[in-house]
């Protein structure tokens, strides 16, 4: 158990070290997939042979938001947990147990699929939509569809593999160039709209 902690304290203190190498990559596609590969490779030390259910996870749920969009969301969620509770009791089904953090790694793969699934689907645009002020800063972000690929790279950027904490708006290049001045006055619009009622 200390072996795993201290691989663990040390592949979190890489993570921080890669950070700004990443970030200094001038091409975006390079940056994304360096910090992709780098995002696997830490899986991999971490998880082992246990890094099917990390790829399995993030197969389905990209599935999932391809072709469910309407009710993406629950789907993931529904997908993603029941298949948390398997991952958690692989034990009872004869299967091998998994490394003690790569549970942690499951819980935050977990997170972070459901909630790209909640973020896609919130920003489908709905007809009713259309009626409200702001429908032309709306429908900028009526087109968010990541590709198979998109969803791989945001679910194992190194950023968010050990500690969970991004949000496919905070990674560059995933799902587009989102720009905050837009996001604010889309967020503003929103509050502004929740007033009027």
């Amino acid at each position: 158990m200390i072996l795993d902690d201290i691989i663990y304290i040390s592949l979190l203190c890489i993570s921080v070290v890669l950070g700004p190498v990443i970030r200094n990559v001038p091409n975006g596609f390079h940056r994304q997939l360096f910090s992709t590969v780098a995002g696997v490779v830490i899986v991999f030390i971490v998880s082992g042979s246990h890094i099917f259910h990390s790829f399995f996870v993030t197969l389905i749920n990209a599935l999932i938001i391809k072709f469910l969009k309407r009710k993406c969301h629950l789907v993931s969620a529904i997908f993603s947990f029941a298949y948390l509770a398997f991952f958690r009791s692989t034990h009872y089904f004869g299967l091998p147990i998994p490394p003690t953090h790569t549970n942690a790694i499951q819980m935050i793969l977990t997170l972070k699929m459901v909630g790209l699934a909640c973020e896609i689907q919130g920003y489908q645009f709905d007809d009713k939509t259309k009626q409200l002020k702001n429908a032309d800063i709306l429908k900028k972000y009526q087109k968010i569809n990541p590709s198979f690929l998109d969803v791989f790279h945001y679910a194992f950027c190194i950023a968010g593999v050990l500690i969970g904490t991004q949000t496919s708006k905070e990674q560059n290049g995933t799902l587009g160039q989102v720009k905050r001045h837009d996001m604010k006055e889309l967020l503003l619009s929103q509050m502004h709209m929740g007033r009027e009622k």
